[in-house]
């Protein structure tokens, strides 16, 4: 799935899942649910990830880092750093987005502190210099709104504020038709349903009486 003009979420699943996904809801809810793009399911067995985690990245404009405690820490089955590792997920995503010149804000969570340099391969060193945005679930509201000003200051996404406008105008519009169609309808009917009217006579002209039928019986003259 290409995330053309979008905002790519990154994070680790041991880490970070329940914050990547609220951060997740929150900027659907702002931007749009096309506009947002986060990977729930995993890859897929076959897959192949380099090319699909570059492929989720083609056209994206910003990447979110979601960054919890354990983030680089992170250890595989063997006790090595997953973060240091060449095909650890994260790492390519970021990689990948960094070589690219995509927008990275990092955003840390459940009180993870800003990153180091020491603990970062070199190719996302960089990642240093971005700065960071801190979510505490006290003032999530808060923080959130700080990452959504700060994505709209550095690229051209646009918060969907317009569409509820769009919305009520189109319904005001639309139930504007259906009371005229209505009222032209019934207007209609009771033409149909009036009995036609006489001609009044000209001024001066008496008025021609009703013809009464003759009775029965009655001889004509």
């Amino acid at each position: 799935m290409a995330t053309s003009g979008k905002i790519f979420i990154s994070y680790r699943r041991s880490d970070s899942s329940k914050d990547a996904r609220a951060v997740y809801e929150r900027l659907c809810r702002e931007f749009g649910e096309q506009k947002v793009f986060i990977d729930l399911e995993g890859i897929a067995p076959g897959d192949d990830f380099v090319e699909l985690l570059g492929h989720n990245l083609d056209g994206c404009e910003v990447l979110v880092a979601v960054i919890g405690p354990g983030w680089a820490s992170a250890r595989n089955e063997q006790g090595a750093l997953r973060l240091l590792e060449p095909d650890d997920f994260v790492r390519i995503e970021l990689r990948t987005a960094l070589g690219r010149g995509i927008k990275v804000f990092p955003v840390l969570v459940d009180g993870a502190p800003p990153l180091r340099a020491e603990q970062l391969p070199e190719d996302l060193q960089a990642l240093v210099r971005r700065q960071a945005v801190a979510l505490d679930y006290r003032r999530f509201d808060a923080d959130v709104k700080q990452l959504v000003r700060a994505i709209r200051a550095e690229s051209g996404l646009a918060v969907r504020r317009w569409l509820p406008y769009v919305l009520g105008s189109l319904f005001l519009v639309g139930a504007a038709a259906l009371f005229l169609m209505s009222r032209l309808g019934d207007a209609s009917t009771d033409a149909e349903r009036t009995p036609p009217q006489a001609p009044a006579p000209a001024i001066g002209q008496a008025p021609t009486p009703p013809s009464v039928p003759p009775a029965e019986g009655a001889q004509a003259a």
